[in-house]
Parts: C-alpha cells; sequence; structure tokens
C-alpha cells in the first residue's frame, strides 16, 4: 500500500542540510517527502536589501506519522473497576459481581473462605448502578483503595494520548542539557564523540540558541525588563546593522539620534530615518573639495596611511582631477614622493606626472623636502606622497613625521581602506595621529557591501572626511565627500 501525502508545506532555512534537519524534526525522517527546493532571495524588513534562503516544499504523510508526534498509546491499560472485600459469611448474589441480567439463579449464596478476599465491584460499571447499592449485607462489606478513573459510563475507556519527546534520544537529551549547563553561551560546545549527523545537530542548535541570544540582547535592558521596540526603530536598526555598523555605535546613534520622539514618531521607519539622517549630518564632519581653495600658494596636500590602501593611485587622482578641472589647465603642480623603499613606486608616479603635466621629485631626506618646498613655490598645487607605514612600526613613523614637519602648512590626509576592519582601523587611526594628520580619505569604496565602519570610524574620532575613491580609474573615480555619502547606503 503506498503513502498518502495529504498536505505540503514549506520549510525556509539558511542553507539546504539546515532546511532538512527542520523537516525531519518536525515531521520524522519517514513523515514527509520533498516536493521541491530551491535557493531564493528573500526581501529584508521594508525592502532594504535580500538575504539567500533555501526553500524546502515538503508532502507531509498523515498516513504513517512518524515519533515526534502525539501519540496513541495502545498499551495503557482500561480503566481498573473499584474492587470490595468479601469477608467470611458475607451473602453475595450472582448480579452483584457481573452487574448485568444474569441466568444465574437471584438468590443469595454463601462463599465458604478461611479468610477476606478481593473481587471486582463490577456492578460500579453498570450504566446508571450506584457502586456497592446492589450487593447484599453491605454493612459486612468494605471498599477497598485501589485504582480510581476519571471516566464514567459503561463504555470501555479510550487508550489516553501521552506527548512523547521530539526526538526520544539519549544523545539529543545529553545535547540539551549540556547547552543549558553552559554558564556562557560563548563557551566552545563539545560535539565530540558523536556521529556526523548529531554533530550537524548540534551545530544547528548552537547557531538557533546564538540568534536568541542576539535578539534577546536587544531587547533586555539594565533592568532585565522585556521591551518591544517600535517599528520605526526596528526598522532603522535593521538598516543599520545591514550596512555593517557596529552594535554598540548603533545603540549610541539610536538612544541620541530618537531622544525625546514620541510614539506616533518611532514607529514610523521614514520619520526615524529623517532623526537619524539629520543626527548623522549634524556629528559627522564633510569637508568641502580643497582643492578648489585658491587662498593659499603653494596649496600643499600630503597623503599618508598603512602599506596597501592606494595611496600612490590615489595621488594620481588627485593631480588628473585638479588638471582637468575647467580653468585650471594652465595650473602648475608638482609631485614629491618620500616612497623610496617600494620597488617601482617612482615609477607609477612618473607615469602620472607625465601624463597631467606635472613635475616629479623624488626626496630622501627631510632636509631634501624643505628645499624642494622653497623651489616650487611658484606652483599652484604641491601633492606629497609617503611610504606606506605599518601601524605598529614606531621607528618608521617618527621618521615620517621629520619629513612632514618640514612642511608645516600642509594639509595632511590619511588613507584608509574601505575593506579594512573597524578595530584594525581604530588601531590605524592611533598610531598615525602621533604623526598628525587633519582629515580622513577612504579609499577602495566598490569594493565594499559593508560602510558601517567608516561611519563608526568618524563617530569616534571626530576626524572629517574630505574624499572618497570608489574605482580604479583615474582620475574618474574619485569625488570629494558628501554628507548623504553613508544616508544613502541605508537606503540601498
Amino acid at each position: 500500500m503506498s503513502t498518502v501525502y495529504r498536505q505540503t508545506t514549506t520549510i525556509v532555512a539558511t542553507t539546504q542540510y539546515e532546511a532538512k534537519i527542520k523537516a525531519e524534526l518536525a515531521y520524522g525522517k519517514d513523515g514527509f517527502e520533498v516536493v521541491e527546493k530551491r535557493k531564493v532571495e528573500r526581501p529584508l524588513m521594508l525592502g532594504f536589501g535580500t538575504e539567500t534562503v533555501w526553500e524546502l516544499t515538503i508532502a507531509v504523510n498523515k498516513e504513517r506519522l512518524s515519533d515526534v508526534f502525539v501519540q496513541e498509546r495502545n498499551d495503557v491499560p482500561k480503566r481498573p473497576v473499584i474492587s470490595r472485600e468479601i469477608t467470611p459469611g458475607t451473602k453475595i448474589s450472582p448480579s452483584s459481581l457481573i452487574g448485568r441480567p444474569s441466568s444465574l439463579p437471584s438468590s443469595s449464596f454463601s462463599i465458604d473462605i478461611d479468610e477476606p478476599v478481593v473481587v471486582p465491584n463490577y456492578a460500579a460499571r453498570h450504566a446508571g448502578a450506584q457502586t456497592y447499592k446492589n450487593v447484599s449485607n453491605l454493612s459486612e462489606s468494605r471498599a477497598v483503595n485501589a485504582l480510581r478513573s476519571i471516566q464514567d459510563g459503561e463504555d470501555d475507556p479510550k487508550p489516553s494520548k501521552q506527548a512523547v519527546k521530539l526526538i526520544e534520544s539519549d544523545k539529543f537529551t545529553n545535547i540539551i542539557d549540556e547547552l543549558i549547563g553552559c554558564k556562557e553561551m560563548d563557551k566552545p560546545f563539545d560535539v565530540s564523540g558523536q556521529d556526523a549527523a548529531d554533530s550537524e545537530t548540534s551545530r544547528i542548535l548552537m547557531n538557533e540558541i546564538a540568534s536568541l541570544k542576539k535578539m534577546l540582547s536587544k531587547i533586555v535592558q539594565g533592568s532585565g525588563t522585556m521591551l518591544q521596540e517600535p517599528l520605526g526603530v526596528a526598522s532603522v536598526r535593521n538598516c543599520l546593522e545591514h550596512i555593517g555598523v557596529p552594535n554598540n555605535v548603533i545603540e549610541h546613534v539610536l538612544k541620541e539620534a530618537l531622544d525625546g520622539a514620541g510614539k506616533e514618531i518611532l514607529d514610523v521607519p521614514l520619520k526615524v530615518f529623517k532623526l537619524i539622517e539629520a543626527w548623522l549630518n549634524k556629528n559627522l564632519s564633510f569637508i568641502s573639495d580643497s582643492l578648489n581653495d585658491s587662498s593659499v600658494k603653494p596649496k600643499i596636500i600630503t597623503l599618508m596611511g598603512p602599506t596597501g590602501v592606494g595611496k600612490t593611485t590615489t595621488i594620481g587622482k588627485i593631480v588628473g582631477r585638479y588638471r582637468l578641472t575647467p580653468g585650471r589647465q594652465r595650473s602648475s603642480v608638482a609631485v614629491f614622493t618620500l616612497d623610496t623603499y617600494r620597488i617601482g613606486a617612482s615609477d607609477q608616479l612618473e607615469t602620472y606626472a607625465d601624463i597631467f603635466d606635472a613635475e616629479l621629485e623624488v626626496l630622501y631626506k627631510p632636509e631634501e623636502l624643505e628645499e624642494a618646498v622653497k623651489k616650487h613655490k611658484d606652483k599652484d598645487l604641491i601633492v606629497v606622497d609617503t611610504a606606506g607605514r605599518c601601524q605598529k612600526a614606531t621607528k618608521e613613523l617618527q621618521e615620517l613625521k621629520l619629513f612632514l614637519d618640514k612642511i608645516p602648512l600642509s594639509t595632511r590626509y590619511l588613507a584608509l581602506s574601505s575593506t579594512s576592519k573597524y578595530d584594525d582601523m581604530l588601531d590605524v587611526v592611533k598610531c598615525f595621529d602621533k604623526v598628525g594628520f587633519d582629515r580622513l580619505i577612504f579609499t577602495k569604496v566598490d569594493e565594499t557591501n559593508t560602510v558601517g565602519s567608516l561611519l563608526a570610524l568618524m563617530l569616534k574620532t571626530g576626524k572629517p572626511l574630505g574624499y572618497i575613491t570608489n574605482g580604479q580609474t583615474v582620475p574618474d573615480h574619485f569625488q570629494a565627500a558628501q554628507p548623504d555619502f553613508f544616508t544613502s547606503w541605508l537606503m540601498l
């Protein structure tokens, strides 16, 4: 006989295997059949971005339910009848023993026994009968404690339903006990000694518990009171998380920006977004395009930063943008490089200098930098390229400071890659702050999907943002920073 599947349902999970595990936990290994499985993009709240999930469409077998469901237990004993004790000499009628009409004589008779015995009182099960009422010489018999049934009537009781565990396995019970016994959720969970399936189940359980912990940490405040976040706040929080803003920064921004806002505002995502946008514009500093400033001549721009952030390419973009600006085709530009460590560094700058008709100076000592500035004092713009420095190399940073102290009037930019981790960028800022810098440049913005760490860095350091680079093309992929840089990411 073939199995009948009467109902279909859809299981959603982050991976195909996790979806299958969820189905087995819910319906048992033999309780369903996979109809369709597919990978889909699901929109996040309010359509701000998408996430990839697996949808598993299954047909549920209602004829052959697995042990994970509530089952009827056929081994449950029938309802016991109330018993009574018969003492020697007690007179009993046959009908009182069977509780229903009988062909036995209706007269009473005595049972010849030496000691009291206990017999069932079937009369109590007869419809409408009262316990012991039809027993003769009732005063000579007494009720005996026995199992009592909560069911009434003549029919035999139906088997009671017993709730069974989702998985009747000692291994599963042990897993749960260990999870509950962990005082810290970050403590590694030991899955050694388990087979592959059990280990995978344990991993999924740990992921689910970690998600619950993360959710609870958002809604449980200091007093332990459970709070339900307004829709608007939850939507904006989700957007900030989506672009990678650290949780502690999110809490700070929401607290400061929404202070005093009423429920009629907090429940509307667009109104909350406007408050966040206004707060960010107030607390983030963006410097207008300093290349347009002609009040100082020569204008000196110095670029510094760790290795590999794209400083030399950015120098080429700055020079190209300046020379190609309408009205500046006849302006004069000089490029200084202090990068004498990296092979080919000066060759790359020489190429840019030839393309944009700029003069190149390769400098080795701090004194040479001071002399070069005097030599090119008639130039409109001087751009200084420095060698990439590891933020942990204290000696190299001190050497860089000796160079830059020779040109105190220069505007110093610290270049940071948008693909760097937040903690690493904080470390870089802290170390280069000893050298001294004025503004930030974020490079490689096109290579990241999250700019939350950049926003957090600006809030943490208070440093203004001057420029961003978003590609390899010189000089096109270079632009002045605007206040809507971060808020535009929130609306993606």
